[in-house]
């Protein structure tokens, strides 16, 4: 995470001296070049910082000799030859950033979708959109192309590598919990029962604990609430089908299977809420340690009829193994 943010001051020290350049009546065309050279500069101490150095050594002593000619020219004043060599210099960058992603970062995001689907019953879609869809596109081919800008490419890279980390930090502390909805609520209802409490404020103390072991000075505690039910209708004059009906604001459809999936989406995520509610209750009577080193971030979801990733067919009706709420647990730097 260092690193990254070492290489992000590299590319804004070169933004803002290409906008001092301007400002200070530097010609166009020359303040481009000069923001060029600088970040050809900057883009192998950005290699540099990845290890290219040592992964790729003949290549990156290529780069350098390349680095060196920019340098010379500038002392020459040739502003010319600076800047063909720069052209050169961030092609061989953009070259080895190709290489470093392809036999580096795209593996990584493997490994860490392997661990994911190794987890007993995590669902990846668990992890925030935002790093299960950037894991799916490490994966494939990076689009880094010879005449792509070479600032949008060198950030897509950071931004990925600290989606590799992010991630790979999360799963160290992640841990999951699935508890029956029989445990957690009273019959028939989406009120938690005192036994569902006394769980939940042990889950936030287990979380608590793993938190205090990583070595960051604030940690954000993210625990995901995925609510399941299974195919089981409502009877007619059931307390739990009035609950449903007095806490929505959309319509059901009249009758079918339709109705009854409808009804236990909504209700599957009126439970996960009610859980994601009381740890962030409970969380504030939690002691933490030192004040203020801990986060409490909920998210509920609602899944309905739709199986768990780790119960597979059949679905016999009721089915105990649907009726749950899935508590997914990370511990990340805040």
């Amino acid at each position: 995470m260092r690193k990254t943010l070492f290489i992000r001051s590299l590319i804004l020290i070169t933004c803002l001296a290409a906008s001092g350049c301007a400002l200070s009546g530097g010609s166009e065309k020359n303040c481009r070049i000069y923001s060029k050279v600088e970040f050809s500069k900057d883009y192998v101490q950005f290699l540099k910082h990845l290890g290219a150095d040592r992964q790729y050594t003949d290549e990156f002593k290529q780069i350098e000799i390349v680095a060196g000619q920019i340098r010379l020219n500038l002392e020459a004043d040739e502003i010319a030859g600076a800047c063909r060599a720069a052209d050169i210099c961030l092609a061989l960058c953009r070259h080895l950033t190709n290489r470093y992603y392809r036999e580096f970062l795209s593996p990584a995001a493997q490994r860490l979708e392997k661990e994911i689907s190794e987890l007993g019953g995590f669902d990846s879609m668990a992890l925030p959109k935002q790093q299960t869809s950037a894991l799916e596109n490490i994966k494939q081919e990076p689009a880094i192309h010879p005449h792509q800008d070479a600032f949008s490419a060198v950030s897509r890279v950071i931004d990925d590598i600290d989606t590799v980390l992010e991630t790979s930090s999360d799963l160290r502390s992640a841990f999951t919990e699935t508890l029956s909805v029989d445990e957690l609520f009273t019959r028939q209802s989406c009120e938690l029962s005192e036994n569902g409490r006394r769980i939940i404020r042990d889950l936030i103390s287990k979380a608590v604990s793993i938190a205090s072991e990583t070595p960051f000075e604030f940690v954000e505690i993210r625990f995901k609430v995925i609510g399941y039910t299974d195919q089981l209708d409502f009877g007619k004059e059931s307390p739990l089908l009035k609950t449903v009906l007095n806490q929505i604001d959309d319509r059901p459809p009249e009758s079918g299977p339709e109705r009854r999936r409808f009804l236990n989406r909504r209700l599957s995520k009126m439970r996960a809420r009610a859980v994601a509610e009381y740890i962030d209750f409970a969380g504030l009577r939690i002691k933490t340690g030192k004040a203020g080193r801990f986060t409490l971030i909920t998210e509920a979801v609602g899944r309905g009829e739709d199986p768990p990733p780790d119960v597979r067919p059949p679905y016999p009706i009721p089915d105990q193994r649907r009726r749950i709420c899935r508590i997914h647990v990370f511990c990340a730097r805040r």
